[in-house]
């Protein structure tokens, strides 16, 4: 499901054909964030399903979540959505600086709406720090590199 969340961090998402009992991975993506699962699959109970990522470093899959304040939160960088923060995004944000790119772009990465040296050092730190997306594995040999049932969970931003 596609969504906005509010300033706090919240959203509601409607899942119309989930399975009560049924296991999902929830799925957290934006146009420039590394994609996120929960740690583990999650069931709704009564139509309903409560996941919060922000408690602690564990509720990501890999422990894949940074920490800012006093919440954790999902890395930033991944411009090309190819689950990695990698030199073709640093490019990406080279470019787009070097051009003077501002407004609601995938390039502003800390949403100043202006692609600049702030985003830079954000795709810079976390491409050094090797930072990827982490999903979970079910049979490799197979060819099934993620679970059947999930939950897609893609945020747009009011930004």
């Amino acid at each position: 499901q596609t969504g906005s969340l509010s300033t706090a961090g919240v959203g509601t998402f409607n899942f119309t054909t989930a399975v009560i009992g049924t296991p999902y991975y929830i799925i957290v993506k934006t146009w420039n964030t590394v994609e996120t699962w929960s740690k583990t699959a999650q069931s709704f109970i009564s139509g309903s399903l409560s996941y919060d990522f922000t408690t602690a470093q564990t509720q990501a899959y890999g422990d894949n979540l940074t920490q800012l304040g006093t919440k954790w939160c999902i890395f930033s960088g991944d411009v090309n959505q190819d689950g990695f923060v990698n030199l073709s995004d640093y490019i990406q944000i080279n470019n787009d600086s070097y051009n003077l790119v501002n407004g609601v772009v995938v390039t502003d990465l800390n949403g100043d709406l202006y692609t600049n040296l702030a985003d830079y050092n954000i795709v810079n730190n976390n491409s050094y720090n090797l930072v990827k997306a982490r999903t979970p594995l079910l049979n490799p040999a197979a060819g099934i590199t993620k679970p059947i049932n999930k939950i897609n969970r893609q945020i747009k931003s009011d930004k």
